[in-house]
């Protein structure tokens, strides 16, 4: 059944989408502003946002660069996301089609849909594409314009808005976009038909000059496009009666507004696609279905010129457009929203026609659940994309076979390549039921579709796992008490739900949802206890505001609206509550699950209705509104309220969406009782203490979550606050999430990942205490951290200690040739106090320093740095890399960008690399605290021995170069330095790898990784260890110099699962550098897992339980289970997959390696893996 089914005669999504665009302004002050060329940037407060590379919400555009070679995506995610696909192909490399994220582009972002794409337009003259959806900023409608090539925001439309009239530009969010054929003009249409045209400015970096073509009209309705049929004529859908939406026809307009005439062909129920093909000669349009009658059918028309009077009908069927994408040759894609096919169900299907013949060539049902919403033939015709949002999944279609001819069946004869996000969809979540003594609960979370729960994440631990034999997970209902939830389909004409709630004895009460504010209801929902475990509220959530709304049962009164929980940008797939009532759990479309506080909550209160929802109590002293007893984790707290300040003043928007300002504190106190709790106000703050001047504070009062947990498709997972401190996965779980602080509308906003502040802000400790404890603040008051009166605040100011870096060059478009010079140019923007002396700066390709730097140049505190090299992969990725000198990551603030380009590698360099080796072992410690080791030293060998003994040269992908093993008393700092020093001489080529093995103790001091040689005096004193220890970050920067790919595997042995954890962390991320390679054991003592039955070899002694498997798999195994690649070659991917799937079973759960870069499932491939060793007996 499809999620959006509804009683209404268009696509259910889009009408549901059409009321929920009603946003309501916030009043930003007194005084009319001047549209200015260019406003100054202002930065807004960090927004905690996901960084998965790929859709983690809707698709709602889709499309292709100039080029044919990248793929544009956008929607309910918030970012454009650019995929390269086919550049292995396009270097003749085997194998299957590749596709690699390279770049996000970003604008400004806020909670619920406030940012969501609606609409893309691909430039046809430059690199450059146009965005609108929905503002970051009211209602307003937004248009940016991205420089895809520096991935930066060029402008927007308008570049700035009266603060009275929000003019020039859209009051509503935008639908429809469209290029004129020579690039130099864009038309829009809002959601309240509202069309505009922009034209660029003869001189770059000036403003568009805005023409209003057509004033708002009828009702809200999002299916009215407009497009060029050439640079001066533009064609829009129109209503024939303004008061009927049901009929509508094509009306000609010029672009100073001038109406040219209307074409007589009415479009029953509406205009659903209309498009234009590439040489402008032919345009299409479409007319809608009515979906409540299966009779209806729904037309295609083609059109060929502007003067045409009568259309040729391509297609009559029950399948209605949502796009319409012509190709070279006379070619016509259609995506279709869902349509009933024979047996009942319902699908979304894309279609491609031969205009010429007016035959359908293929089809290919995409989704079952969601709509097809958009689909694009790349420019030369070789490649089509859509979607399908039942998996959030893209499908690229090669439409030509190597002769460059059409394929009989392009659509169905060839799989397409299927892309996703990093993410995984969240069908159910739930809290474990609590072990004894269990303080910090642990949360249940089913990422496949049948609904069972497949992972636990334990914050107490760290870990995310699958769920034990042991554990049982609170269903909803199980604090029903007999009450249950029914509901009625969405009424979408008046945007209307009723929701009721029965009890056998007690009897029934109905709300009604506001559907345009609060969502539709699809049966999610979880019943939340009182102290004696019995009903007393229940939690729905909803779809396309994605809330989560609790209302009291109707125990003695009607139903009440007791609290809104607000943060999904998806559907809310499921929630459920703690055994003790404290928190509740959602999760959702957009692949997140939240926690939230239950604190305050209670039985609604006639006396002060305000506690529950806002959390705290507003009264009148002294003639003003005064805030009491505001709670820590309530919406209240989170914006800026505390106990004693004053709202001196009130903004909200009346029924007809005028601003009206409350100064009267009568008229404040009953605004803020009676308001819904899904409305916007603006706060005008007094500050107790701070008599002079108003805060400023917008704000719907749904409450933040306490914290937010993404887990990827490999088990990488992050957990985090609203207030920045998180925990996370040791390998990549820093990289999935970060800031992002608004700038404006025509500035591209700062974007931080987690990582870049790990030291201040990854804390696990804070994690475990915010869910023991209810709050952020009270977890920093029990472990004596420091407490910021604005959490927010204090965030921007450390990440104002972070440098700011962007490649300059290459540009995204760039495409390199076998020999070519690359420069690699960076601009960085120092933190203020800091000098380019104070930082390391480096740059890496695909991992390979590329040295010192050619030039920098320094102007205050912008520096641009510059390097010069050669492509050496099919896809290089360039990353310039800057943090602290002589710090480790996790202790100093560090930056990272990176841009991924094509380049013709030398198919016969790579036969030509050496592979050099360093390894250090350490078994005969007598150090207190250091128990000897037995086998770490024969571990070492024998893997040194499977890439240089003289025995297996028929195995080796690379000749030997360097190689030196460092056993006990040899293992020095010095030594190991001297070994760096001889490879960084050796290592000629970049097609060169070095393998660093290491085995042996190793601990964590003041968050530095520290590895013991046996010269350790004391493994428990911080000070012998800091003299005589091997400082891992003196290791890491010198390996970073060295010229070839480093390949890393860890064995490093410690105690305590909280210390091993920490430890891996440390030596792990310092190891890890762009694009090196990095296997690491972690997470038990190594006493545990030596043993003499781990033998490979019927003479070998023994083996480390990490050591052991690495052989197994070098020795053909991994390949062997490698089911996507076996070829009798063992890559590092494969080693790694092997090797941490059979260590962690083996231990029984108590060690678990990782890996980075992680492997991600075909054709996702970031990273040209590294091939090791040929398995023994193969060709």
């Amino acid at each position: 059944m499809s999620l959006f089914a509804g009683n209404t005669n268009r696509p259910p999504l889009l009408r549901v989408m059409t009321l929920a665009a009603i946003l309501l302004t916030c009043v930003a002050g007194p005084g009319q502003r001047q549209l200015q060329a260019q406003p100054a940037p202002q930065e807004d407060r960090p927004r905690l946002v996901l960084n998965v590379q790929g859709p983690h919400g809707r698709t709602r555009a889709v499309g292709f660069s100039r080029d044919s070679q990248r793929i544009y995506t956008a929607g309910f995610s918030k970012v454009v996301d650019i995929w390269d696909v086919g550049w292995n192909k396009a270097a003749n490399l085997p194998g299957p089609v590749a596709a690699t994220p390279v770049r996000t582009l970003r604008w400004e972002v806020a909670r619920g849909n406030r940012g969501v794409i609606n609409v893309m337009a691909i430039s046809p003259t430059r690199e450059q594409i146009a965005v609108g959806g929905f503002s970051a900023r009211g209602s307003n409608g937004d248009i940016i314009l991205f420089d895809t090539d520096r991935a930066e925001v060029e402008t927007s439309l308008p570049i700035d808005r009266d603060n009275q009239t929000a003019l020039p530009g859209h009051r509503q969010a935008v639908t429809s976009l469209d290029y004129s054929p020579d690039g130099n003009r864009i038309v829009s249409v809002s959601f309240d038909g509202e069309i505009w045209v922009w034209t660029a400015p003869p001189q770059p970096g000036a403003a568009w000059t805005p023409q209003l073509i057509r004033q708002a009209q009828g009702s809200l309705f999002d299916r009215q496009p407009a497009i060029f049929l050439d640079n001066n004529t533009i064609v829009a859908a129109e209503r024939v009666n303004v008061n009927v939406d049901t009929q509508w026809r094509l009306v000609l307009y010029n672009v100073q507004g001038q109406q040219l005439g209307a074409l007589p062909q009415i479009h029953d129920i509406r205009v659903s696609a209309l498009t234009r093909s590439l040489d402008g000669t032919t345009w299409f349009s479409a007319s809608g279905r009515d979906h409540n009658n299966a009779a209806s059918t729904s037309t295609i028309f083609i059109w060929t010129g502007p003067g045409q009077q009568q259309p040729r009908v391509l297609r009559s069927s029950n399948r209605e457009p949502s796009s319409l994408s012509p190709g070279p040759g006379g070619l016509l894609a259609v995506s279709n929203f869902l349509a009933p096919v024979p047996d009942s169900r319902q699908q979304g299907i894309v279609e491609l026609y031969d205009v010429a013949g007016g035959q359908m060539i293929d089809q290919v049902a995409l989704s079952q659940q969601e709509h097809c919403l958009s689909c694009q033939i790349s420019p030369d015709g070789s490649r089509l994309i859509a979607h399908g949002d039942d998996q959030l999944e893209l499908f690229v279609f090669d439409l030509l076979d190597a002769n460059g001819q059409l394929l009989p069946q392009p659509l169905t004869g060839v799989p397409p390549v299927r892309l996703r996000g990093r993410g995984r969809d969240v069908f159910h979540v739930a809290f474990a039921v609590p072990a004894q003594g269990e303080q910090v609960p642990r949360i249940g979370i089913g990422q496949s579709a049948n609904g069972q729960i497949d992972r636990v994440l334990s914050p107490a631990e760290g870990t995310l796992l699958p769920p034990a034999e042991t554990d049982r997970f609170i269903v909803p209902t199980a604090f029903s008490d007999d009450w249950t939830v029914e509901f009625n389909t969405a009424d979408i004409e008046n945007g209307t739900q009723n929701v009721t709630f029965r009890h056998p004895q007690r009897g029934a009460s109905t709300i009604v949802l506001n559907v345009p504010r609060q969502g539709t209801y699809r049966g999610v929902h979880c019943f939340i206890p009182d102290a004696q475990g019995r009903a007393f509220a229940v939690a729905l959530g909803t779809d396309t505001q994605n809330g989560v709304f609790v209302y009291q049962l109707p125990l003695g009164r009607p139903a009440q609206l007791l609290r809104y929980f607000r943060d999904h940008s998806g559907a809310v797939t499921s929630v459920g509550a703690s055994a003790d009532g404290r928190y509740l759990v959602s999760g959702a479309k957009d692949q997140t699950v939240k926690i939230w506080s239950l604190a305050g909550l209670a039985p609604y209160d006639q006396q002060v209705p305000e506690r529950i929802g806002w959390g705290a109590d507003f009264t009148i002293e002294n003639g003003q509104v005064v805030a009491r007893n505001v709670l820590k984790p309530g919406i209240a707290f989170a914006r800026r309220l505390r106990d004693g300040d004053a709202i001196a003043q009130l903004a909200v928007a009346d029924a007809n969406g005028t601003a009206r300002m409350l100064d009267q504190a009568a008229d404040i106190h009953a605004a803020l009782r009676s308001l819904p709790l899904f409305e916007t106000v603006t706060l005008f703050i007094r500050h107790a203490g701070a008599p002079d001047g108003l805060d400023t504070v917008p704000v719907v009062p749904g409450w933040e979550p306490l914290l937010t947990l993404f887990a990827d498709e490999v088990d990488e997972w992050a957990l985090f606050t609203p207030e920045g401190y998180y925990d996370a996965s040791i390998a990549e779980g820093a990289e999935l999430f970060g800031w992002q602080i608004n700038r404006g509308r025509s500035f591209t906003p700062r974007f931080e990942r987690a990582e870049n502040l790990q030291n201040e802000f990854e804390k696990p400790d804070v994690i475990r205490e915010v869910l023991r404890l209810g709050s952020v603040i009270d977890a920093l008051t029990a472990l004596t951290l420091p407490v910021p009166d604005v959490p927010s605040d204090a965030l921007a100011e450390k990440i104002r200690t972070v440098p700011e870096i962007k490649i300059t060059d290459p540009v995204q478009s760039a495409n390199f040739g076998a020999g070519d010079d690359v420069t690699v140019q960076a601009r960085i923007v120092l933190p203020e106090g800091k000098q380019v002396a104070d930082l390391d700066i480096r740059a890496h390709q695909s991992g390979r320093s590329l040295g010192d730097p050619d030039n920098i140049e320094v102007n205050g505190r912008n520096v641009v740095v510059q390097w010069t090299t050669q492509p050496v992969d099919a896809l290089g990725s360039f990353s310039v890399t800057a943090q602290e000198k002589e710090r480790s990551v996790q202790n100093s603030p560090q930056q990272i960008d990176t841009v991924k380009v094509r380049g013709t590698p030398d198919p016969k360099a790579e036969e030509e690399g050496e592979l050099h080796i360093i390894a250090i072992a350490s078994e005969t410690y007598e150090a207190k605290g250091l128990k000897p080791l037995k086998y770490t030293i024969d571990d070492v060998e024998d893997v040194v021995d499977r890439f240089a003994g003289p025995g297996n040269g028929a195995r080796w992908k690379r000749a030997p170069g360097y190689d030196q093993i460092l056993r006990n008393e040899q293992v020095t700092e010095e030594a190991v330095r001297a070994a760096i020093e001889a490879i960084q001489k050796r290592a000629s080529s970049p097609h060169d790898v070095l393998l660093f093995y290491m085995s042996g103790h190793g601990t964590v001091v003041d968050g530095e990784f520290y590895y013991l040689p046996v010269s350790i005096r004391d493994g428990n004193d911080p000070d012998d260890i800091r003299n005589n220890g091997i400082p891992w970050t003196t290791v890491c920067a010198a390996l970073k110099n060295v010229q070839c790919r480093v390949v890393w595997m860890l064995d490093a042995c410690h105690s305590g699962a909280v210390v091993g954890r920490e430890l891996s962390k440390a030596q792990l991320r310092n190891a890890r550098n762009p694009n090196q390679f990095v296997l690491a054991a972690t997470g038990a003592t190594a006493a545990a897992f030596e043993d003499a039955s781990y033998k490979v070899e019927p003479d070998d002694e023994g083996h480390g339980l990490f050591t052991f498997y690495v052989l197994k798999g070098l020795d053909g195994e991994a390949d062997a289970a490698s089911r996507a690649n076996s070829n009798n070659v063992t890559e590092f991917f494969e080693l790694a997959t092997y090797v941490t799937t059979k260590v962690f079973v083996e231990s029984g759960r108590e060690q678990r390696p990782v890996a980075t870069p992680t492997n991600r499932p075909a054709p996702r491939t970031d990273e040209t893996t590294i091939e090791l060793l040929r398995v023994p007996g193969a060709k």
